[in-house]
């Protein structure tokens, strides 16, 4: 039943591509970077390409983007994080299908991975899992740049 599920999100994606496009290029969005030792949190979402990616997601009219981070954090996974405990990492543009997308990108370190509470309908999984493992799996390009980036040598 999941994999019929996951076509039927790729296949509407594809279809609803236009719109999403144009949805997408007026939007700014969020990226959480949510780091447990050497595990990171990762989500698939339902329309698309099923790749793993980083949670978040569009901000709301006016909201500040820590807080937009962790509203979307807590929708998606279940964990709550003040936007006190959210690390700036930057403003990154990532390209999702020939489309730039402007992104407000945070971390936030834990002490031990959190069980996840996933009921989003637009979800089809989420999961802890070794950077370096997810490095392995195609993530997006999100996840690829902001995990490369946190656990670069030396850093």
């Amino acid at each position: 039943m999941k994999k019929a599920w996951e076509k039927l999100g790729t296949v509407a994606f594809w279809v609803s591509w236009p719109l999403i496009y144009l949805f997408l290029k007026r939007s700014k969005r969020t990226r959480v970077l949510v780091v447990a030792g050497d595990q990171v949190l990762v989500v698939k979402g339902w329309l698309g390409m099923h790749r793993w990616t980083l949670p978040g997601g569009g901000l709301k009219s006016n909201e500040d983007a820590a807080v937009g981070a962790a509203r979307e954090l807590k929708e998606e996974t279940g964990i709550s994080v003040s936007t006190d405990k959210l690390k700036l990492l930057g403003q990154n543009i990532f390209t999702v299908h020939g489309h730039k997308m402007e992104c407000v990108c945070f971390v936030v370190e834990i002490d031990n991975a959190l069980p996840l509470k996933t009921g989003r309908p637009e979800l089809i999984d989420s999961a802890w899992m070794d950077y370096r493992e997810l490095l392995k799996q195609n993530p997006s390009s999100s996840a690829k740049t902001l995990v490369e980036d946190w656990f670069k040598p030396g850093q």
